[in-house]
């Protein structure tokens, strides 16, 4: 569903992995709670795509919540790789490192959408995650 961010409320308690929890009520009425790590990725007015699935509370038993999953569909794509193959004289590395450069990328924008990184943390994994399988690579192909 897609619709603007009415509201959020973000509540000062972490879980026991050191998520914290927001409520947020959607222009259209939904309200819920979405988890997260570091800083809210989220504003009040933003749109963006969300869904929801209801979950009983193990504190008040019979009482439901709805925990939301939201993604900004605004997000820039992701950026090409720049490959540099530190190995010039064995030119089977250079699809490879282009192979590992986009699994490194769809790893990493896979762990934004799963709300484990923030939003503005994707580039700094990403470089992170690439220099180990360049590394990876260069090692295998000397």
């Amino acid at each position: 569903m897609k619709s603007k961010i009415k509201t959020i409320k973000v509540y000062e308690k972490t879980d026991k992995f050191g998520n914290k929890s927001a409520g947020v009520t959607m222009e259209d009425g939904i309200f819920g709670f979405y988890s997260f790590t570091g800083d809210l990725s989220i504003k009040e007015g933003m749109e963006v795509d969300y869904s929801f699935t209801e979950h009983d509370n193990k504190s008040k038993p019979g009482e439901k919540y709805k925990k939301l999953t939201i993604t900004i569909p605004s997000a820039p794509p992701p950026q090409t790789a720049e490959i540099k193959s530190s190995v010039p004289n064995n030119p089977a590395l250079i699809p490879l490192k282009a192979t590992a450069s986009i699994k490194a990328m769809e790893f990493v924008v896979n762990a934004f959408i799963a709300d484990k990184i923030n939003y503005d943390k994707i580039p700094e994994y990403y470089k992170e995650l690439k220099g180990y399988l360049f590394d990876a690579l260069d090692e295998i192909g000397s």
